[in-house]
């Protein structure tokens, strides 16, 4: 009796997984659309005068990058005004020493076509120069550094290697024109002009800017501490919601080195609500 071949593209089970992470909720089989869904409501009801910071606490392989996916489909479905985003990963720069201009730079892309042309002209002008300062003076560490003085926390040397390195790839990035006319601004005018100047322009926004950063945990320690100087040295503009992604044990662990181990206590400077991944029963 002859035995009828299956078709084996039917029948064959996948012995492996890419474990890539998802990218709509018709793949979720984890059950965490919904709790992406409320989360991307809320991030769309805030109506405060500073930023807002949120954190998704989760180890490595939880479900992070596929729980900020549900959340960005979420958002592209509202019918009304979706968050404009920032989809900025640090990790795929690093060792660049680019993190810094790369960040300022996908955050004036997000915001050239945002309100009146006359608006858009000018806080493209005021971001630049803002930038520029932050990058070619190194005062995002200066801001740090104050910040860790506030909550208690002793300075390191290592602050101010970051500020040398930060202020290499500042001038390599914006080498030429774009640097001599952030210098000559800086020298002209204090870092707490230009952010007001630019805080007024960013507060006539139709909608706040969600800026999304992911995979911070996958960074260098040096490069950990980069991104949070960016975002503690932002956090007070108007209409700018972060979320960020990160295992908080390896960025917490990455902070103590800078922070008289209280890297945790520098944490909760800076994110001011905090979310786990859901767990899977």
């Amino acid at each position: 009796m002859k035995r009828r071949r299956r078709n084996s593209a039917k029948t064959t089970v996948q012995a492996y997984s890419a474990d890539r992470p998802i990218v709509s909720k018709r793949q979720d089989i984890l059950g965490r659309a919904k709790f992406a869904a409320r989360l991307a409501d809320d991030l769309h009801n805030w109506s405060g005068d500073d930023s807002l910071v949120v954190a998704l606490y989760g180890t490595w392989g939880s479900g992070k990058t596929s729980v900020k996916n549900l959340l960005l489909e979420a958002n592209r479905k509202r019918r009304r005004l979706p968050l404009k985003i920032v989809d900025f990963n640090p990790w795929q720069l690093s060792g660049t020493g680019g993190i810094p201009a790369s960040f300022f730079r996908e955050l004036g892309l997000a915001l050239g076509d945002q309100g009146p042309k006359r608006d858009v002209e000018k806080r493209a002008k005021r971001l630049k120069t803002y930038a520029g300062t932050l990058s070619v003076m190194g005062t995002t560490t200066d801001l740090v550094g104050t910040a860790l003085q506030l909550a208690g926390v002793p300075g390191s040397t290592m602050l101010k290697n970051i500020g040398r390195g930060m202020k290499s790839a500042g001038t390599t990035a914006k080498a030429g024109s774009e640097t001599l006319s952030a210098m000559h601004d800086a020298e002209s005018k204090s870092l707490e002009a230009q952010k007001s100047e630019l805080a007024e322009l960013l507060a006539r926004l139709p909608q706040p800017l969600l800026v999304v950063i992911d995979d911070i945990d996958r960074l260098t320690t040096s490069e950990i501490l980069q991104v949070f100087q960016l975002v503690k040295a932002n956090a007070d503009f108007p209409c700018l919601i972060y979320l960020l992604l990160f295992e908080r044990e390896v960025v917490g662990k990455a902070l103590d080195e800078v922070s008289g181990g209280k890297g945790t206590e520098f944490l909760e400077k800076i994110v001011q609500v905090g979310y786990h991944v859901p767990q899977v029963s």
